[in-house]
């Protein structure tokens, strides 16, 4: 009876044995399976991460394709704009041309229109001289009446003053030796009230004052500022001789050169316009 319980106990005993190394089969099996789960796991993982790494790839080349896109119509449009330019810089230059071809017309027409206004101008300065000529003329047959001279215009003039003569006289006259204000002449006892018709051609809306030495020899001429008036045709000149004491040598010496020759030779007005403002004053 022992005897057979210990076999049963073997029995159990080798049974034990038997399920324990089940049970470490069975762990084994188990440990596999939490391996290959966990491999699976990291299999997913990793499939994750290929799929964003894809997404983001796919994303970027999407970003890559709209940049291409943007750039094929950049490029689209440089070509219009550079076409449209080629296209200006033809019309430009058939414009040029017809520019070129009228530009030679109008010269053609200019010059025909030149060569009459030419014309003119060498007619109409003929018709000065001609006038002067003839101021001269009769300022010689007012010698002739006045004072009983017998000769040409020529030796008329000539027998008043030459022309360096009547040009040279303001070298008796320095401008730093005049009065350099109105006022100044006032207290120099300068006079103001003597005729200053001939100094009037720049004077504008305001006239010129003329003031005259004591002695009548000298003239200072002031616009409506105060200033002293050096243009040619306006200054004041040095008279040969005085207008209070020798009222005919003044005319001789002073006015009837004034008329011929004016006042320099950058004096551009004409002996007829300073004949007229002697007489008329410019009114």
């Amino acid at each position: 009876m022992s005897y057979q319980l210990y076999v049963n106990i073997s029995n159990l005993k080798h049974s034990s044995d038997d399920f324990s190394q089940y049970a470490d089969r069975l762990k084994k099996l188990r440990d596999r399976l939490e391996d290959v789960c966990a491999g699976l796991t990291c299999v997913g993982a990793g499939y994750e991460n290929l799929k964003k790494s894809i997404k983001s790839q796919i994303n970027e080349l999407d970003e890559q394709q709209r940049k291409m896109k943007k750039y094929g119509q950049t490029i689209q449009t440089i070509t219009k704009l550079y076409q449209s330019a080629e296209n200006n810089i033809v019309e430009s230059a058939a414009r040029i041309s017809s520019l070129e071809d009228i530009t030679e017309m109008v010269k053609e027409e200019l010059k025909d229109v030149g060569e009459e206004v030419d014309k003119w101008i060498r007619e109409l300065e003929q018709t000065i001289d001609d006038l002067e000529r003839y101021t001269v003329l009769l300022i010689t047959k007012a010698y002739h009446t006045v004072f009983g001279f017998e000769g040409s215009t020529d030796d008329c003039i000539g027998w008043i003053l030459t022309r360096e003569q009547h040009y040279d006289r303001n070298s008796n006259m320095p401008i730093e030796d005049l009065p350099q204000s109105p006022s100044e002449a006032a207290d120099l006892g300068w006079d103001d009230s003597v005729a200053s018709n001939c100094h009037q051609f720049t004077a504008g809306d305001q006239p010129n004052e003329k003031w005259v030495s004591p002695d009548g020899k000298y003239e200072v001429i002031f616009d409506s500022s105060g200033r002293i008036v050096t243009a040619p045709e306006d200054y004041g000149t040095y008279n040969y001789c005085s207008p209070n004491d020798d009222p005919v040598g003044h005319a001789k010496k002073d006015v009837i050169p004034w008329i011929v020759f004016g006042n320099s030779e950058d004096d551009e007005t004409w002996p007829l316009e300073r004949l007229y403002m002697l007489v008329f004053g410019g009114s």
